[in-house]
């Protein structure tokens, strides 16, 4: 695993991921309310089924798109 930025150290492995941030306007390191439920139900999820935190700006998501490990 590549070397995690300051702001997102400290987040257990089984809630991190990545995604896009509208605010930031960028990838960036974010953390799931949930545990990472793998890549194939979390493409099927819908919207509200999981919030994710940008862990830069603390912009919350609630839609799965352009989320990934």
């Amino acid at each position: 695993m590549k070397k995690l930025p300051e702001y997102a150290l400290g987040i257990p492995e089984n809630r991190h991921i990545i995604l896009y941030c509208e605010k930031c306007k960028c990838n960036r390191h974010a953390i799931l309310d949930k545990d990472y439920p793998g890549e194939d139900i979390l493409e099927r999820s819908q919207l509200n089924d999981y919030t994710a935190k940008c862990l830069f700006c603390g912009t919350e998501y609630n839609d799965p798109y352009n989320w990934w490990k």
